[in-house]
């Protein structure tokens, strides 16, 4: 491993004049081909409240790393790359991180490993300005465990680490879900607690895991199910050490959306959040609603359908405010050549949202977001574009002034996981965390 340091040489702030007022955007860091490839996840926060993030593939590096941005004192940020996968410990890490309490991070890459399928990966801090890299399972090409996992990780209050794979599984090897229990010890054993197959599931487990206070497991898959179109599903913990499998809801009617391809969020009273990639009235797109409707069932309600000229194509995840507002990114629409928005949906008090579009992308400041949005206690938001930016490699940027209400005052949307288990893992706790001022 090697530690590399580099001053960040440009620090860009753009304002743009949205409806709700004088939203900015920074643009934090401009990647280079060196400093890594595409961005196919999204941030968390460290425990000393700097940026960590994944890049699947670059030309130094080109089997991925884990990098961090930290502030320079300057009012700059630094990139770091904390480890550089080389294939035999892992390559192409397309999942983001989780970061326990003690700086731990934790993660997947889709290849490599001891049987080139992907790993599980940890890297502590090795007390001398680096990071030691432990695998803490190997994927193989059998059932039994499945293969190329490309969903960041969810851990539990005990420390067990839950995720999906992309293949493998049950036949025809469409994925599965997997548990890493955690002996107390550093010790991970595997299991796998549910295998997909096309007429329930379909494909495309890209989307990480949401737990609730019964132990029971939610996500989502990007085709498949009745509608074949995805679903929303949950593995009901069924007290004997198994999991029963129930789609909640099954996307790719005529008038809801289609290919659900990120994770969940969830309110206190169980009802579930997330975006469509495609479908809706516009066929842009939407953000969805799944609650207990009392009977038995479920019920799905589109909040908002995309058009393409306010954003389209959404791939991030969604994040709640303390008042139950929503934000997300669209990795399209926006206007001419789609570069991609960053919005609000606001609760309007009647049942409903109003959207808002607090930033469209444009080549200078990165286009095509990708992954879920992070926010600090000041209520700026953190994210990554995919394209654009200064050497159109992407960037990491931050959007201050976006109307996120930090005060907690009522129960409002959050991942299952935060809300019941705290701060169990710094990662899970990553979309809102103190902003350490530089």
């Amino acid at each position: 491993m090697r530690l590399r340091v580099m001053a960040l040489s440009v620090v860009i702030a753009t304002s743009f004049a949205a409806p709700a007022g004088s939203q900015t955007l920074t643009t934090l860091y401009n990647f280079t081909t060196s400093s890594g490839g595409f961005a196919e996840s999204g941030l968390a926060f460290d425990t000393a409240g700097n940026l960590v993030g994944t890049r699947a593939v670059g030309e130094a590096n080109p089997a991925g790393s884990v990098f961090r941005l930290s502030g320079n004192g300057g009012g700059g940020y630094s990139y770091s790359s904390l480890f550089d996968f080389n294939g035999t410990n892992g390559s192409t890490p397309q999942a983001g991180v989780i970061i326990d309490s003690a700086g731990n991070i934790f993660g997947t890459t889709a290849g490599g490993g001891a049987n080139g399928r992907g790993t599980v990966y940890r890297l502590s801090d090795n007390g001398a300005g680096g990071y030691a890299h432990t695998i803490l399972f190997n994927f193989t090409n059998t059932p039994a465990t499945g293969r190329a996992p490309a969903a960041t990780l969810m851990a539990d209050a005990n420390g067990h680490l839950y995720g999906t794979t992309t293949l493998g599984g049950a036949s025809p090897a469409i994925g599965n879900v997997f548990r890493l229990a955690n002996d107390g010890a550093g010790n991970y054993t595997h299991s796998t607690l549910h295998s997909f197959t096309v007429p329930t599931a379909g494909t495309g487990r890209r989307s990480s895991l949401i737990v609730d206070a019964g132990g029971n497991l939610y996500g989502t898959t990007e085709i498949g199910g009745s509608s074949a179109g995805g679903t929303v599903y949950r593995l009901a913990n069924n007290g004997a050490g198994g999991y029963n499998y129930a789609a909640l809801a099954n996307f790719g009617g005529p008038s809801g959306g289609r290919q659900p391809a990120s994770g969940l969020i969830a309110d206190a009273a169980g009802s579930l959040y997330g975006v469509t990639f495609a479908g809706g009235t516009f066929n842009n797109g939407t953000v969805f609603k799944v609650s207990d409707n009392g009977a038995g069932g479920y019920t799905t309600t589109i909040l908002h359908n995309f058009n393409h000229t306010n954003g389209g194509s959404p791939l991030g995840g969604l994040i709640a405010d303390a008042v139950g507002n929503l934000f997300g990114t669209t990795y399209g629409g926006g206007g001419e050549f789609a570069p991609g928005t960053v919005f609000r949906l606001s609760d309007n008090g009647a049942g409903g949202y109003t959207h808002t579009v607090l930033y469209t992308f444009g080549g200078s400041n990165g286009i095509k977001p990708y992954g879920d949005l992070i926010a600090d206690d000041e209520g700026n938001l953190y994210g990554m574009t995919q394209f654009g930016g200064a050497n159109d490699s992407g960037t990491i940027f931050r959007i201050s002034n976006a109307g996120f209400v930090v005060t907690e005052t009522v129960a409002t949307p959050e991942p299952v996981s935060l809300a019941i288990f705290g701060m169990a893992l710094a990662g899970l706790a990553a979309r809102r965390h103190p902003r350490h001022k530089v």
